[in-house]
């Protein structure tokens, strides 16, 4: 990716990091826990989070196997035509024809599993509804811990984007990924949208104070 691209990227994704940051905030509240699926999901995240921080390394394959099925997936999405796919307990990797930051960091900021969840929530009969939502729980605090612990400036995907670049468009991406999330659980599909919304709301009026202030500065 060319310089100015890159600079171009890495500001948007400061912008969006504060501005989704704002309205993950805003749906924060403490009648939440009143909500019966904010609740079942919520324990699902705790569980799911401890059991992967704990059992982490003896379930090494399914971290790695995941890992490499976000690169495929989104090679595939930026409509790359994959080469070969393999995955171990020790190790994995995935080529295609051609690659970018996209697919190279998916696997830190992208809970696979949680958006899988998603697609097929539609098909659900309300009656299974706090089953899901514990399963969304638990699989989203997988991909929390999995994903903060497995982004290392060492890691070659990390080193191939740029450790800084990487960096901030990691955590604006994860913002925007589980903030979502976040929403769903807290007003379905509606809420999530709603969330995406206030995020731009904030994005414009962040511009437009730094706008402001920049011509004052003027």
């Amino acid at each position: 990716m060319k310089p100015a691209m890159k600079l171009m990227v890495g500001i948007i994704s400061v912008l969006g990091s504060i501005a989704y940051g704002k309205a993950i905030w805003a749906l924060m509240d403490s009648s939440l826990l009143e909500v019966p699926q904010v609740r079942a999901a919520l324990v699902g995240f705790l569980i799911g989070a401890v059991a992967w921080a704990v059992l982490g390394r003896k379930l090494a394959f399914f971290g790695i196997f995941e890992h490499e099925l976000t690169h495929l997936i989104f090679g595939l999405i930026m409509f790359q035509r994959p080469r070969s796919f393999y995955a171990s307990e020790n190790r994995g990797h995935v080529t295609s024809e051609r690659g970018s930051f996209i697919d190279n960091l998916a696997p830190y900021y992208f809970p696979t599993f949680s958006y899988v969840l998603l697609a097929v929530f539609p098909l659900m009969k309300s009656g299974a509804y706090p089953y899901f939502y514990s399963l969304l729980g638990l699989v989203t605090g997988y991909h929390l811990v999995s994903n903060v612990t497995e982004f290392g400036f060492r890691q070659s995907d990390i080193r191939r984007s740029g450790r800084f670049f990487s960096f901030v468009f990691c955590i604006f991406a994860a913002v925007l990924t589980f903030g979502f999330l976040a929403a769903f659980i807290i007003g379905n599909f509606r809420g999530g949208l709603g969330f995406l919304s206030a995020g731009l709301d904030e994005v414009r009026h962040l511009i437009a104070g730094s706008w402001d202030a920049a011509r004052e500065l003027l």
